[in-house]
């Protein structure tokens, strides 16, 4: 048989696996620690009450199994908890997807063509940058920090000289993945003026914003800029994230388009998930549960950052994230965080993500930094896990005297 080199796209050629990718082979060994990931605790998920929704699904729904139209059930429960979150939507604008890294990636495809700008953060989500990198875009990035998010001033001066007209802007305002800040209240209204202005279509991702610790997040985006902010939101880090069951809020008139765009990506939602959940959320006390996620998860995060005060004492910075699942931190020392990755997870059997994998300009911006999370191990795992990422850091700054 002849061998034929099949022709790939061109915008192929350069893809690698993610960080977080990465990090999975690490994960066999009973031993190792990973705060790598954005998981959130599982035994926090109801799982009891979500197999007795889907036994009863599949008991009494003969169609359970079957192609069904998106649940305007589940639609009515989204509309009650985004509510909760301070966003009045209607039904209409309601699209249900499966999980939000699909609701990205349909938005993008409705957006952008290719090698069209578009302005991010310049720590991104690696996900997004998974979508978007068929079109092989010009990024226009916008500094940002742990504490306030991006700087608008940067934005603003960006917008006005107008050299690359883009159309889209993408913003993670609550619970920053990965730096973990929270955009204020004024500041959200000033980039909804910048995005109305400038006709900027905004895609605001919104995993993290009912996890809030110290205060309560404030409203989202979409709640001062409704026409031209799409807001996706999903169950992943509340309910279960293998339930893939996502969500964009997006004016009535895209849904057409939306419904065609997703078709090409699965031809259905995941119904018997979607129609579980539709069973589960009238008789569950979700408020009380958000409430027991939020208390576990700050005592987790508390308990994180006494031990790195503990174990790292000045050699680092962070900022004490009000929202979401992360810690970024600086190392006050000059090391490759990602050299001190392959240190942690070889000989320590610790893991996290070295902050340049976030990082849009390869410039070394992120090199002393990395992102932990704090949802997913046990208290006990934090502070060996903690304990191990010191030696690793101290093996490291050995090597590097010798």
């Amino acid at each position: 048989m002849s061998y034929c080199e099949l022709r790939l796209a061109p915008w192929t050629k350069n893809i690698t696996p993610s960080a977080m990718q990465n990090t999975l082979r690490y994960a066999a060994n009973k031993d190792f620690i990973s705060f790598a990931l954005g998981l959130p605790d599982e035994a926090t998920f109801p799982a009891e009450q979500i197999k007795t929704a889907i036994f009863s699904v599949l008991e009494n729904d003969k169609f359970a199994l079957q192609y069904t139209p998106p649940l305007d059930a589940l639609k009515i429960e989204i509309q009650q908890i985004m509510r909760l979150r301070g966003l009045d939507c209607q039904l209409e604008e309601i699209f249900l997807t499966s999980g939000a890294q699909q609701g990205l990636n349909i938005l993008t495809r409705l957006f952008i063509e290719p090698h069209d700008s578009v302005i991010v953060e310049s720590f991104l989500y690696p996900g997004f940058l998974q979508a978007v990198e068929p079109f092989q875009p010009k990024f226009l990035t916008v500094r940002s920090n742990g504490q306030k998010g991006l700087f608008l001033n940067e934005l603003e001066d960006m917008l006005e000289k107008g050299n690359h007209n883009p159309k889209l802007l993408y913003v993670i305002p609550d619970g920053h993945n990965p730096l973990a800040a929270v955009l204020s209240a004024e500041d959200r209204v000033k980039l909804s003026s910048l995005a109305e202005k400038y006709q900027l279509a905004v895609i605001e991702d919104d995993p993290y914003g009912m996890l809030y610790y110290d205060y309560k997040s404030p409203k989202p985006l979409k709640h001062y800029l409704p026409e031209q902010v799409c807001y996706v939101g999903t169950f992943s880090k509340i309910l279960g994230a293998s339930l893939r069951i996502g969500w964009i809020i997006a004016p009535s008139n895209l849904h057409s388009k939306l419904a065609i765009l997703k078709e090409g990506s699965d031809l259905n939602t995941a119904t018997l998930s979607h129609k579980a959940a539709a069973k589960l959320l009238p008789e569950f006390d979700f408020i009380s549960h958000v409430e027991n996620l939020r208390q576990t998860y700050r005592k987790k995060r508390d308990w994180m950052c006494s031990c790195l005060d503990k174990y790292f004492a000045r050699s680092i910075n962070y900022a004490i994230p009000n929202c979401g699942l992360f810690i970024w931190v600086d190392f006050m020392s000059d090391i490759n965080t990602l050299d001190l990755f392959y240190v942690a997870v070889e000989k320590y059997n610790v893991a996290f993500i070295d902050g340049q994998s976030f990082a849009i300009e390869k410039n070394g911006s992120g090199k002393n930094s990395v992102r932990i999370n704090f949802t997913n191990a046990s208290f006990d795992e934090i502070e060996k896990g903690v304990c191990r990422l010191k030696d690793a850091y101290l093996c490291l700054l050995n090597k590097n005297n010798r």
